[in-house]
């Protein structure tokens, strides 16, 4: 674009009451970020009636999870797990024992969706590491990636990974960028 055409658009601009230096918000990354993190609400909340329409056993915990599950319910109880030897910690039945299943009891549906909101919550974290570490571009690029990404869709709802991601809140929130 000549200079002088360049010239008579930023006057186009102007006469319009458009700012010509304030960049449009298509070009805002936050835009961007609601818009994934809508689209990954609504990936979720698909597989979330889609499994349960078709799944007989969804909400039943079974293998791993149903051990979660009953962990859960004894923290819920004020107690202590009595069949601890597993080879994962019992941090993740503790937090959702002491809070999702005291507040809305023993369901692992409630669970299910702890976990989606820890997913959603991890899709941000991704995109403040991705801004801390490189740029903006590349925290929206890790936010769609893991929006998108199949296993992160299928299995977040109910495995205790997605609260491992939340350990990183602290030094992702720091606005010091690299």
């Amino acid at each position: 674009m000549g200079k002088k055409k360049k010239t008579k658009a930023i006057a186009d601009k102007s006469a319009r009451g458009v700012n010509p230096m304030k960049p449009s918000p298509a070009h805002s990354p936050y835009l961007w970020l609601v818009l994934i993190f809508l689209f990954a609400v609504s990936i979720r909340v698909g597989v979330h009636i889609q499994t349960a329409a078709n799944d007989p056993s969804y909400g039943h915990p079974r293998q791993d999870e149903k051990i979660y599950h009953g962990w859960a319910e004894s923290f819920s109880e004020g107690e202590m797990p009595k069949d601890i030897p597993f080879a994962a910690s019992p941090f993740y039945s503790f937090v959702v024992g002491n809070s999702i299943y005291r507040i809305f009891g023993a369901n692992p549906i409630a669970a299910y969706i702890f976990n989606n909101l820890l997913a959603l919550l991890n899709m941000y974290l991704l995109f403040l590491l991705g801004r801390k570490l490189w740029d903006t571009r590349a925290g929206i690029i890790a936010a769609l990636v893991y929006t998108l990404y199949p296993a992160f869709i299928m299995v977040s709802p109910q495995r205790n990974e997605c609260l491992s991601w939340v350990k990183l809140l602290p030094g992702c929130s720091e606005r010091n960028h690299v």
